[in-house]
């Protein structure tokens, strides 16, 4: 574990910044997280949909060092005078073959400055990238879903697209705005009388064959299953649906809860099951 202690420094005239380094977080996570939900985030991001997030549980930076190997560092701003401030989680990524680079989030698509006012976010991203220079990183990368202008920050990437939809009470009102070939293929679904199961982490095993088998038929690189242990034992809203053909497990998913949003950061079928429309069920 790396770290030294905490760091204190006085900016832009009242507003102080401290850089909560990796040993100091798992005493303080219970106290930051408190912070972390007061902040208003009237900095120009969608606060409707954000402030409900679960990407702003700062347990993540727990999930993230012990599942992924990466470095967590939390930047807290202050006004004493005003009660105004935020704060910024950051991951530090160490790949061989990527390089080394810190992120606001590593593993959800969204992950940035947290604040009340346009001085705090200026401050948390002054001490952001004199870490990235410490660090030593590549790049500085903050997943704000809407743009926050900083001098230094001189590139935008466009290479993501959120897609987010509110759901209706009664599960009937979802199916109808479906278009009729995609309600087909539900229904078609629904009469396999699949098994569904809920859990966490008694679902853990059959989620991660399931996963694990359809990564490996797309080609891509896996996730260990120490991430998604990490995620259920210090996340209480997270939790794992399977569905079963014939006692079977053959589709899976990972649920994040938040107070108004809910992220789906893994989903895999098995493709030979696919003519049973069983991703489409689910």
């Amino acid at each position: 574990m790396q770290g030294v202690e905490a760091e204190l420094a006085t900016v832009a005239g009242k507003m102080s910044v401290e850089l909560v380094q990796p040993r100091e977080l798992p005493s303080r996570i219970d106290q930051l997280q408190a912070k972390s939900c007061s902040v208003a985030m009237t900095n120009g991001l969608d606060t409707a949909a954000l402030q409900g997030h679960p990407s702003l549980d700062l347990r993540w930076l727990s999930v993230l060092q012990e599942g992924l190997g990466h470095v967590p560092y939390c930047i807290v701003a202050d006004d004493p005078t005003s009660g105004a401030g935020g704060l910024l989680p950051l991951l530090l990524v160490r790949s061989r073959l990527f390089g080394r680079f810190l992120i606001g989030h590593s593993f959800l698509s969204t992950g940035g400055v947290r604040a009340d006012n346009a001085v705090a976010a200026q401050a948390l991203i002054d001490r952001a990238i004199e870490l990235a220079d410490e660090c030593d990183v590549d790049y500085l990368e903050l997943r704000h879903e809407h743009e926050i202008c900083h001098p230094r920050l001189t590139h935008t990437s466009q290479s993501k697209v959120h897609c987010r939809i509110g759901l209706p009470e009664q599960p009937a009102d979802v199916l109808a705005r479906l278009k009729s070939k995609v309600r087909s293929q539900v229904r078609r679904g629904i009469e396999n009388n699949f098994e569904v199961a809920w859990g966490r982490q008694d679902r853990l095993a059959d989620f991660y064959k399931v996963f694990a088998e359809n990564m490996r038929d797309l080609g891509t690189p896996v996730f260990g299953r120490r991430l998604f242990a990490a995620a259920l034992r210090h996340l209480d809203q997270a939790e794992l649906v399977t569905v079963s053909h014939r006692q079977k497990p053959i589709a899976a998913a990972m649920l994040v809860h938040g107070e108004r949003v809910t992220e789906v950061p893994c989903a895999s079928s098995l493709r030979q099951y696919n003519s049973l429309n069983v991703n489409m069920f689910m």
